[in-house]
């Protein structure tokens, strides 16, 4: 079965009403959801590097020294990161895990080298990265920062936090925009059927008028509905049928005139049209053809036979 648009003129323009807000409410939606994603992930990456820039200043004393001790470094990385409410790694300058908040340091090159951890061994002053956990799946966003002593590269702080709450506000506002949708979808339905109503409304009362007017009904007049076009379409609709009026009742008139002027003619009057067949002739004319009575819409032939 094909779907059929609707014929009536308030659902189409209730329908246009609904399309064009729709696309505008989503293409306004979807930038904006995509720069408030955007926003919240920089917030976090800024936070992130923030406390890693201030944990790099805490531990750079401990990192700087000829002997790294590890018990107090994993002490003072277990502290921050309760603090901080993320996972802290703590390495030295060839990216050895010296201390984890998570785990027990192992010594051994960190795993995701390729990371935001070789940015900082690239010089960069900041390495951001994005991950997923590869046993709960949820997607982690890791920054580090390298820490300075006397200018010379002692170690590399790197803090992890999940991106869990940024996707929670994301999903609250696409849910609010979401029953914002609704809302304003019922509202332009609602306001789109109502402007829809009154338009049709004064074209079917035009519509019944000329259908009248056609039927001979010249007196009927429609009634003005609003104060926009619709009302200067029925006006002009009236002032039609007032000069329709005006000018049968001419005709009327003036055909009155001509049928006594040929009534009282002596002179025989015989007009056919051009299939030869009479459409006026006057009562003298038939006497002289000796017709009993006039014959209008009988050919030439058979009247002056």
């Amino acid at each position: 079965m094909h779907m059929r648009f609707p014929r009536s003129l308030q659902w189409r323009i209730a329908i246009a009403y609904t399309v064009l807000i729709f696309i505008t409410m989503g293409a306004v939606s979807a930038y904006l959801i995509n720069f408030i994603e955007d926003r919240f992930i920089e917030g976090l990456e800024n936070r992130l590097a923030q406390e890693a820039t201030l944990i790099g200043d805490a531990v750079e004393s401990t990192l700087s020294s000829e002997t790294v001790d590890k018990a107090t470094l994993s002490s003072i990385v277990t502290r921050l990161s309760t603090a901080a409410d993320a996972r802290v790694t703590v390495m030295d300058a060839d990216a050895l895990v010296l201390a984890d908040s998570r785990q027990a340091a192992s010594g051994a090159a960190s795993p995701l080298l390729r990371g935001e951890i070789q940015d900082v061994l690239d010089g960069l002053p900041i390495g951001k990265e994005a991950r997923l956990d590869p046993e709960s799946g949820e997607e982690f966003r890791f920054v580090a920062v390298p820490v300075h002593s006397n200018g010379v590269l002692v170690g590399i702080v790197r803090v992890t936090a999940p991106t869990s709450e940024v996707r929670a506000s994301v999903n609250r506002i696409i849910a609010t925009v979401g029953i914002a949708a609704v809302v304003v979808a019922v509202l332009s339905i609602t306001l789109g059927y109502y402007v829809g109503h009154r338009v049709s409304e004064s074209v079917r009362m035009v519509t019944g008028g000329a259908r009248l007017l056609a039927k001979g009904d010249l007196d009927h007049r429609v009634t003005p509905v609003g104060n926009d076009e619709s009302r200067e379409m029925a006006e002009a609709f009236n002032q039609m049928a007032s000069r329709i009026r005006s000018m049968v009742g001419d005709l009327d008139q003036e055909r009155g005139r001509m049928a006594a002027v040929l009534e009282t003619m002596t002179d025989g009057v015989l007009v056919v049209d051009s299939k030869h067949v009479v459409v006026l002739m006057n009562r003298a004319a038939a006497v002289m053809l000796g017709l009993p009575s006039v014959a209008i819409g009988d050919t030439l032939a058979e009247v002056v036979r």
